[in-house]
């Protein structure tokens, strides 16, 4: 391509470099994220940055409906830039590598979490990427429990006495 070609990638660059950068948002229970268009070079996700938007995880929205968010967002930013980018006047930034955080595609053991760790944290993510259908489970007592879906969650308080079978 004579000017480039641009990429749509779901983090604020170069923080969430990687092939899921959605995935790793949950399960590090980052509370912000964004989506960056850059242009495309020989790295993964290393090119300069043309615009980037950032913004809050509302705890309703799982990985499925945040990547669609996110790239909903960086096609309209896209779209506004294309004109410049093909006249040759777009303005890119390079990335700041020494800032840059890269994740691989999760393995297994990347959606396994401990019950030791904060409810609301263990909620959110389970939330957030049960929608994936990878192998999410919590590790107890040195078993591995499969886990579909969080109910719920609460500082106080004990377990519902039943629970729904969906």
């Amino acid at each position: 391509a004579r000017r480039g070609v641009l990429n749509i990638h779901p983090s604020p660059l170069p923080h969430g470099r990687g092939p899921d950068p959605v995935f790793w948002v949950f399960r590090n229970g980052e509370r912000d994220t964004g989506v960056t268009v850059h242009l495309m070079d020989d790295g993964l996700d290393t090119g300069p940055i043309l615009a980037q938007q950032r913004m809050a995880v509302p705890d309703e929205m799982d990985a499925v409906t945040l990547e669609r968010h996110l790239f909903e967002i960086g096609a309209r930013m896209a779209a506004r830039l294309a004109p410049r980018m093909l006249a040759g006047a777009a303005v890119f930034s390079p990335q700041d590598d020494l800032a840059a955080t890269y994740q691989p595609a999760p393995a297994v053991r990347d959606w396994i979490f401990s019950p030791l760790l904060p409810a609301a944290w263990a909620w959110r993510f389970v939330q957030g990427v049960a929608p994936l259908h990878g192998p999410l489970a919590v590790q107890s007592g040195g078993k591995l429990i499969p886990v579909r879906r969080a109910i719920a969650w609460g500082e106080d308080g004990e377990p519902p006495d039943t629970l729904p079978s969906k």
